[in-house]
């Protein structure tokens, strides 16, 4: 992933931002003061300014854990959004009109950096396997609203647990203590669904193993239940401790 001087890439955006007059000077002072000068700061902290856009969006990550829930805080966030949206805009394209941003959905960077193509050849490597999966999915015609919930609420937990495990090699254990946890969860009314996870997992395992997916509506929770290609699933708890059927 490309690599870029910080510094020089704020002052040369702050430049342009200024030679085009696309802002108002108190929101040219605002981006400066509340967005570029903390998000310098917190590079120069642990001594490198050389970044790529996985680092800025870590830092995204841990901002947004300080202003969540901080309504009147929202406008301060929105600007420290903006100013490290802005900077990875203007790396990929070398303009600063940034278009109007998305919603924000907490991120996690695996999820949403593409794969590298050794990543993707690798039939083993669960950042390839999960881009190759979602890919082969969207073929299938699902509205952009289950997708994303799909993308959501299963694969970019699949990708959390195995990262928190720390290992880049997909595993069926990882994933069905996943499944299990998730459905304890809601079995103690913690949460109202699991299927994104039972779905998403099986079809994870599902293309590891054909290098394709046959997209089928779930069968009822059974521990016990063989893996089956035409239904589309494996069993769960049978991967992680063998024990009996679960209602």
């Amino acid at each position: 992933m490309r690599e870029y001087d910080l510094g020089v890439m704020t002052e040369l955006a702050l430049r342009k931002l200024k030679s085009e007059g696309t802002l108002s000077l108190q929101k040219l002072y605002s981006l400066k003061s509340m967005g570029f000068r903390p998000l310098l700061k917190h590079f120069e902290s642990i001594g490198n300014l050389f970044v790529n856009n996985d680092m800025l969006k870590d830092y995204l990550e841990k901002q947004y854990d300080i202003y969540k829930g901080e309504r009147k805080q929202a406008w301060r966030w929105q600007i420290i959004r903006r100013s490290a949206e802005l900077i990875m805009y203007f790396v990929a394209t070398g303009r600063v009109d940034l278009p109007p941003l998305p919603r924000w959905n907490k991120r996690d960077c695996l999820f949403y950096v593409d794969p590298t193509a050794e990543q993707l050849a690798n039939n083993d490597n669960i950042n390839g396997l999960v881009w190759r999966t979602r890919y082969a999915l969207r073929k299938f015609g699902y509205a952009d609203r289950t997708l994303r919930y799909y993308d959501q609420s299963g694969f970019r937990k699949l990708l959390d647990a195995h990262r928190n495990a720390g290992t880049e090699i997909y595993s069926r254990k990882i994933c069905a203590q996943l499944v299990l946890d998730t459905k304890r969860l809601v079995d103690n009314g913690k949460l109202h669904r699991y299927q994104a996870i039972r779905k998403t997992a099986s079809l994870l395992h599902e293309f590891h193993q054909y290098g394709t997916i046959a997209p089928a509506q779930l069968s009822p929770y059974c521990a016990n239940k063989k893996s089956s290609r035409k239904r589309g699933w494996i069993s769960f708890r049978a991967v992680t401790q063998g024990t009996s059927c679960a209602t």
